[in-house]
């Protein structure tokens, strides 16, 4: 590709080929590298046909690739773009040809005045026709915090920021929106990834560094200087007969010297223009590159740098990383500015849903049942609406759509389920959780999304005290589960009141169990329940019913739905009345 770097929109997406980004609307869709440039190469010739040999060039150039690993990348593309594999919206294949991009594109503009120092907070881009782009919700503070610490980090005192939340909190969101406006200054930024055992040392500074190398023409030679031992990390930017000189120099060099010149080179090039190094998800990060930015934020030297770091607190897993330790030290050290982002609240998430349809006002019910079933979690928010958007019938499509209101009618009127994408990503997530604690998610799941210990214990069959135990733990590693409230009982023990930290969880821990499985689980649910009602635990006829409905108890299910309208009658409640059960809670 030729020319300027690509700034499109096409459907619910933004793509701006400068800063290596694909968005949808306020989130970052994440794309391996390969995959990105093969949607730049594609974008591109909106409507053209691409021969296979042409991607191949332009996407591998001097790589010795087939037409399979081509294949795999475009697989890879269409599913982060949510293609549809029996009708492709955006990406369309000619048989034994090549592929060609079918959407229709919209060529953006960047914001005027947006490159300074200033962060320009509530505008990213602007469309052609002056529409403005969409601003960041509930990030304000955030933004503030970050554009003071580059004001502090300009006038050269050295900066190390940290932003922590939990996957699909918008920490790239509000780093791709800062790095767009802070002007014209040298950006590096590196991507950890989860690696097996040990894995590779400073990978993501060595991706960070290619790509200042990439962007400033000189800093390779500054790096045969100051950096070698870096360099030779990177050999395509030196020439051939270079190579072998610097390997015979580089004999014996230790961790140490890695140190040393890193922090050497950092503050050479912060000499000539403010330097931003970005690093993401360091909870992956290998310990070298922790001990690096141990030592970086330690030398506390004049040079108008920042180093901006995003993690999670913990892993999907379980437990604590390294990166963890770091943070913590240097919060105690002053060493960091610790940014922890939180969900939206209710409030927010009406403040995003009337963005995403403005001139639309969404019942407040959905609002609230939006809210309830993602813990405002900015990332289940906005795929819960892509899916609405995508399966509502009859809607208009196009640049109209998004002050249609039929979307959120629609929504309004179905049950809120899990997405297809959102449970491919949780069920990764519970793969990666010991099967003790599977099986525990997965009782409490047929409870509901509130449940006791003492039922969940009675399903397994394991002693109380163990499994109380084992929900402290979960509701510790902050990721799955929230205690809510404790219960004397009738045996003058106490029993927990526990919750799924999001209502997504929960039906997506429950949809993927089987049929069979699932009426064995209701059945063990309904005899727990009934004996934690003798002991005084709240437990309603209407819930019953339906685990024994589901359990194919079918008399039972009869005697519990005849209590259930009795009950309501007895409340005045005659419409409940007519109804033979409810809902699990």
């Amino acid at each position: 590709m030729t020319g300027q770097p690509l700034l499109l929109s096409f459907g619910a997406f933004l793509l701006d080929e400068a800063n290596a980004r694909l968005s949808n609307g306020e989130f970052v869709v994440p794309l391996p590298p390969k995959a990105f440039s093969l949607l730049c190469a594609l974008a591109g010739r909106p409507g053209r046909l691409v021969e296979k040999a042409t991607l191949l060039d332009v996407v591998w150039p001097r790589q010795d690739v087939n037409e399979a690993v081509l294949k795999t990348t475009v697989n890879q593309l269409r599913s982060a773009l949510g293609d549809d594999p029996r009708q492709m919206r955006f990406i369309e294949t000619v048989p034994r040809r090549g592929y060609r991009f079918a959407e229709q594109v919209t060529h953006c503009r960047p914001v005027e005045g947006g490159a300074g120092v200033g962060v320009a907070r509530g505008q990213a881009f602007v469309m052609p026709d002056g529409r403005p782009g969409r601003r960041l919700i509930a990030r304000d503070t955030a933004l503030q915090q970050l554009e003071a610490s580059w004001l502090r980090a300009l006038n050269g005192a050295a900066q190390v920021v940290m932003i922590a939340g939990d996957a699909g909190i918008g920490k790239t969101t509000l780093i791709d929106h800062f790095t767009s406006h802070v002007g014209e200054v040298l950006i590096g930024r590196g991507q950890c990834v989860e690696q097996v055992d040990a894995g590779a040392p400073y990978l993501p500074v060595l991706e960070a560094l290619n790509v200042l190398c990439h962007n400033c023409i000189g800093l390779p030679a500054l790096l045969r200087t100051i950096a070698p031992a870096w360099l030779a990390q990177m050999p395509w930017h030196m020439a051939s007969d270079d190579r072998l000189a610097l390997q015979a120099e580089l004999a014996g060099t230790g961790p140490g010297r890695m140190l040393r010149e890193l922090g050497e080179l950092l503050d050479c090039v912060a000499q000539t223009s403010p330097l931003l190094l970005v690093l993401e998800d360091l909870q992956w990060s290998d310990r070298s590159t922790l001990q690096l930015l141990d030592y970086v934020a330690g030398r506390r030297s004049p040079a108008r740098q920042m180093i901006l770091v995003s993690l999670r607190p913990t892993r999907t897993g379980g437990g604590t990383h390294p990166a963890a330790d770091l943070r913590t030290t240097f919060r105690l050290r002053g060493l960091a500015k610790d940014l922890a982002l939180a969900p939206f609240s209710a409030t927010e998430v009406g403040d995003y849903v009337a963005q995403r349809f403005p001139g639309v006002v969404a019942p407040r019910h959905l609002i609230q049942t939006l809210y309830a079933h993602t813990d405002g979690l900015p990332l289940y928010v906005a795929t819960l609406l892509d899916a609405a958007d995508q399966a509502a019938p009859g809607r208009p499509r196009g640049i109209e759509a998004a002050a249609d209101g039929s979307v959120l009618d629609w929504l309004s009127s179905q049950p809120l389920r899990v997405p297809e994408s959102l449970a491919h990503l949780i069920e990764r997530q519970i793969e990666s959780m010991e099967p003790a604690d599977i099986a525990l998610l997965e009782a409490a799941a047929v409870i509901g999304v509130k449940f006791w210990t003492q039922p969940v214990a009675t399903m397994l069959g394991r002693p109380l005290q163990a499994v109380r135990a084992q929900v402290d733990a979960l509701t510790r590693k902050g990721h799955w589960l929230i205690a809510l409230t404790t219960e004397r009982l009738n045996d003058d023990t106490f029993d927990g009141r526990s919750a799924f930290r999001h209502a997504l969880y929960r039906h997506a821990i429950y949809d993927r169990t089987g049929p069979a499985v699932r009426a064995h689980l209701h059945r063990c649910a309904a005899w727990a329940l009934e004996a934690a009602a003798r002991l005084g635990l709240s437990v309603g006829p209407a819930e019953l019913a339906v685990h024994h409905e589901r359990s194919h108890n079918l008399p039972r299910a009869v005697r519990y739905g005849v209590d259930t309208a009795q009950l309501a009658i007895t409340r005045f409640a005659p419409f409940e009345a007519g109804c033979t059960g409810a809902p699990a809670t």
